[in-house]
């Protein structure tokens, strides 16, 4: 935070280091104009000014340079398998790496959407006080349509990506087993008790306490309430006050980004149809110049409607997809942010 004027910005301080170090299939995680939020392991860092905010960028980019560039994680084959109600998609996973907590230097695995939730329930329940990178969401409908598993595919290599870059995250034995250890040996890390979340150890009568004793703090601590404020408190609260006006704006955004990608792709429809017209139109008629150049006229509209449906693919892969991106992180920061706070008040709650 910025003593001056008492504001937070984002610093987006992973940014160079995906591009040079990192093989990057998907395309907002390499687009300069559109990837401020899209890679950003720490949505909070303080600024006093641009040139403050650059020597922020360049002392964070070269503690991370060794860390990003000794690995490399790559979601790609997208797989469905199975038939029916039981079907899912698989991914392979290719590794890359000289950390020495691999047993191995390059190595691929199998993985499906079910493994990054149980990948990603862990590290949120081991790392409390992290900002766990998000996952993309679990759709019901229209889960097997090509574009749909292209979108996970990239979103979940993102998340591999910021998760392996993480200074605390990239140490996760349970990361480190998710991306080295054969289907058989995930299942038995799975089912060892002592890998277990730090909730699912203490039994559920600890859980249902826990909850209990959340739902009591709650209902007797009104909103209102002026706890007892420390300096690391009303920094966070500035998060929260950043974070709360945030989301509503980048919800705004993503959804008239949205309209504009919806509305290109509807362009380069309409010009094919017109296309097909002109065409149907020239073979309609009898004299020869004017059937070629109605015919002309048909194959330029169906030119200009590749043109602008791979303009519109290019829109929503590099600037739709980045917003929603960062709607994500917001919902992480906001998930981080609150577990404090629940902390906070089971601690008043035992204490008075």
């Amino acid at each position: 935070m910025d003593g001056r004027n008492g504001k937070w910005v984002n610093v987006d301080y992973t940014n160079r280091i995906l591009e040079e170090s990192v093989a990057l299939s998907c395309g907002p995680m390499t687009n300069d104009a559109n990837t401020s939020g899209q890679n950003n392991l720490s949505p909070f860092l303080p600024a006093t000014g641009g040139q403050y905010e650059r020597n922020i960028t360049s002392s964070t980019s070269s503690i991370l340079s060794n860390a990003s560039s000794s690995i490399q994680v790559v979601v790609s084959e997208p797989v469905k398998q199975g038939e029916g109600i039981n079907s899912y998609i698989s991914y392979k996973i290719s590794t890359t790496t000289t950390r020495p907590q691999f047993s191995k230097r390059s190595f691929s695995v199998v993985r499906r959407y079910s493994d990054f939730v149980w990948i990603h329930t862990h590290i949120n329940a081991m790392y409390p006080g992290v900002v766990v990178p998000p996952l993309p969401e679990k759709l019901l409908v229209g889960r097997f349509s090509p574009e749909f598993i292209e979108s996970r595919r990239r979103a979940l290599q993102v998340f591999l990506q910021r998760c392996c870059l993480h200074p605390e995250l990239q140490h996760s034995q349970h990361l480190i087993t998710f991306l080295e250890a054969s289907e058989d040996q995930l299942q038995q890390f799975r089912k060892d008790p002592r890998h277990a979340a730090p909730n699912a150890q203490r039994g559920v009568l600890f859980q249902w306490l826990d909850e209990t004793v959340s739902t009591i703090s709650s209902t007797l601590i009104p909103p209102t309430l002026n706890l007892p404020k420390t300096p690391a408190d009303l920094e966070v609260d500035e998060m929260v006050l950043y974070i709360e006006g945030l989301e509503p704006i980048m919800t705004g955004l993503h959804k008239h980004a949205h309209g504009l990608t919806k509305r290109a792709r509807e362009i380069a429809d309409g010009l094919f149809e017109f296309g097909v017209s002109f065409t149907l139109l020239g073979k309609s008629e009898e004299i020869l110049s004017l059937q070629e150049g109605l015919n002309e006229i048909g194959h330029c509209l169906d030119r200009l409607s590749i043109l602008a449906a791979e303009h519109a693919e290019r829109e929503a892969l590099h600037f739709e997809e980045p917003i929603f991106d960062y709607i994500r992180l917001v919902g992480a920061v906001k998930a981080a942010l609150q577990k404090r706070n629940d902390k906070q008040k089971k601690r008043f709650c035992r204490n008075y």
